[in-house]
Parts: structure tokens; sequence; C-alpha cells
């Protein structure tokens, strides 16, 4: 496989917090579906992000899908900069207030 040359949108379905942190970012299980010329498609994959960036359902990730088309569900999942966000992501650290976009360390 060459790349990853084919970019598109999908709906996340299911965005669910794998309870897990890689540094600063978390790690979510989210479901994504897309159409293409070959039908419709349902991704399952794991993402990283910031937490002000948690998907949510009814949102969209950006997908880039294999080079070669043969596995449409075989895709590199990353957030769409433009897509909503999860409405409340202290949800997943008490401590971040998403008014300040930051933690509130003072308790």
């Amino acid at each position: 496989m060459s790349g990853w040359p084919d970019e598109r949108f999908a709906e996340v379905t299911e965005a669910e917090f794998a309870n897990t942190r890689v540094g600063a970012l978390l790690l979510f299980h989210v479901v994504a579906e897309y159409d293409s010329r070959s039908g419709h498609h349902v991704v399952h994959e794991r993402m990283l992000t910031g937490i002000a960036d948690a998907p949510t359902v009814g949102g969209t990730v950006l997908l880039r899908v294999a080079a070669d088309g043969s596995d449409p569900t075989n895709v590199l999942i990353e957030r769409d900069p433009d897509s909503i966000r999860h409405p409340d992501p202290s949800v997943f650290d008490p401590a971040y207030d998403p008014r300040i976009r930051g933690w509130n360390l003072e308790g």
C-alpha cells in the first residue's frame, strides 16, 4: 500500500471513552459510518485526542481510507476540526473546566 490518499468524513454513531490516557490524550472507541462507490461502510477504530476535542455521536471524523480501496474498513481515523465536540468533556476528568478549556487546579 502506498499511503492514505482517499480522505472522507464519516458520521460518529458511537463514541466511548476507554478510560485510558496517553500523556494528555484520551483514548476513545469510535464507530463511524460513511458511504462510498462500493456501498455503506461501518468502521470501528480507536482514536487518541485531547479532552476538548472528545468525539460525540452526531459529530464527524476524518477517515483516511486505504489507497488500494480493497478494504474500506482499513482506515486511519482523525478528529474533524470542524465537527461538534462532546458537550461536557469534564465527564472524562472532573478537574477539566470547559469554560477555560483547561484544568481547574484550584479545586
